[in-house]
């Protein structure tokens, strides 16, 4: 392998945020196409298209400098939660929905939160993201920082 295996696990995060991203885009185009606005659906088919494109240079990469691959797998996001059970009364850990990049905390461990404020933002699809507490509580760890690269799915804060 002509690359350590650090930077062929970082490739391989970032071809998932990638193909993530391009996926969050087509879906967007096809609200969009639904919605009979051409232009916007247009768009965001490009940005689909772009972030997909990224994903496969990064593979390729990979693949010529006789690294790994992972598998990729898509979450369904919404299935997820359901599956889980999430909700206003429901767990109090916080996970990222999609790949992205954090930008500021706004809390700390101990703090006293209400639903929905706001407890840290993410940098995903060239927009900022405010995560919000699904319910009121006491901050129990943040396990995050800014300028850190999260997955979906990965915990950021935890309240009890």
């Amino acid at each position: 392998m002509l690359i350590s295996k650090e930077l062929n696990d970082a490739i391989n995060g970032q071809i998932g945020r990638e193909f993530g991203a391009s996926m969050q885009y087509l879906n967007i185009a096809a609200y969009f196409d639904g919605e009979a606005l051409p232009r916007l659906a247009s768009f965001f088919y490009k940005q689909a298209e772009e972030e997909h494109e990224h994903a496969m240079k990064f593979f390729k990469y990979v693949v010529e400098t006789g690294g790994r691959t992972r598998r990729l797998r898509l979450l369904d996001e919404r299935a997820r939660r359901a599956h889980r059970g999430a909700g206003g009364g429901g767990s109090g850990e916080v996970r990222a929905i999609i790949p992205g990049k954090v930008v500021t905390v706004l809390v700390a461990v101990g703090a006293a939160v209400e639903q929905e404020q706001g407890l840290l933002v993410i940098e995903a699809m060239k927009m900022e993201n405010e995560v919000k507490a699904p319910r009121a509580g006491t901050v129990k760890a943040v396990k995050v920082g800014p300028g850190q690269a999260v997955e979906a799915g990965e915990l950021l804060v935890v309240i009890e």
